[in-house]
C-alpha cells in the first residue's frame, strides 16, 4: 500500500505600497492525519499464474484468452474515506486494442509485446451489505460519479487521467463512504498475442505487474 500525504505549502505575498514594501512572507502547512489506516490484500498475493502454455495452444491469428478469478479485501482499523487506484508497472508493453486506455501490459519478448490484461472488480460487500455503488473520478477525487456499464462491476484500471474508484451507501456527488471492511472478487481477463506475432523458439516469460493503491480522502 502507497500513503499519499495531504501535506501542501502555500506562500502568501502580502502587497504593499512600493515605498513601505514588506519584508515578510507567509507560509501555511495544512494536511491530515487519518486516524486508521487500511490494508489492502489480494488472495495469493497477488500473484496470477497462468502455468505452463503451449505454444500450439496459441491462436494463430488473433488473442489467446485465459482468465482468472481471486478475492479481494481491504481491512480498515475503523471507518475511513477511500478510493483505489492501479498502476501499470510495465506500462507501454500492452499490445494493441479498441481501448487501450483499460489495458496493462504483460512485458516484452525482445522487441515483441506479449499481451495485455485488464481487471475488474464485483461482488462487493461492504460491511455486510452486498453490491454498494460503484463511482469513479477521473480528476482525482474532486468530483465523482456513477462508474462501469453497471453499478456494481468496475473496470479497475484505467490508464488515462487521475481516475480513482471508491464506493458509496449514499449519494454519488458525496462520494465514497467511510468503510471498515470491503471485500469484493478480482477478475484477470488476459489476451495474450496471436502466434504470429511472437517469436515462439524459445519460453516466453508473461511478466505482468501492477500496484494497488488505497487513496485516502
Amino acid at each position: 500500500m502507497k500513503f499519499t500525504p495531504l501535506l501542501a505549502l502555500t506562500a502568501l505575498v502580502v502587497a504593499a505600497p512600493a515605498a513601505f514594501a514588506a519584508s515578510t512572507t507567509d507560509i501555511s502547512v495544512t494536511g491530515t492525519i487519518t486516524p486508521a489506516a487500511c490494508t489492502p490484500t489480494i488472495a495469493g498475493g497477488g500473484n496470477f499464474d497462468l502455468g505452463n502454455i503451449s505454444a500450439a495452444d496459441l491462436k494463430q491469428d488473433e488473442e489467446t484468452i485465459r482468465r482468472k478469478r481471486s478475492s479481494f479485501s481491504v481491512a480498515c482499523e475503523g471507518p475511513v474515506r477511500f478510493a483505489l487506484k492501479t498502476t501499470d508497472e510495465k506500462l507501454g508493453t500492452a499490445t494493441d486494442s479498441a481501448d487501450p486506455e483499460f489495458d496493462f501490459g504483460l512485458g516484452m519478448n525482445g522487441a515483441e509485446k506479449i499481451g495485455r490484461y485488464n481487471l475488474v472488480l464485483s461482488e462487493n460487500i461492504v460491511d455486510g451489505v452486498a453490491d454498494r455503488v460503484f463511482i469513479v473520478s477521473s480528476d482525482d477525487g474532486l468530483t465523482w460519479q456513477s462508474g462501469g456499464s453497471t453499478l456494481v462491476q468496475e473496470v479497475f484500471n484505467y490508464q488515462v487521467g487521475n481516475r480513482i474508484i471508491g464506493l458509496t451507501t449514499g449519494s454519488v456527488i458525496d462520494g465514497p463512504s467511510a468503510i471498515t471492511n470491503l471485500s469484493a472478487n478480482i477478475h484477470l481477463d488476459v489476451r495474450i498475442a496471436p502466434a504470429k506475432e511472437l517469436t515462439l523458439t524459445d519460453d516466453v516469460q508473461i511478466d505482468g505487474a501492477s500496484v494497488i493503491e488505497v487513496k485516502y480522502l
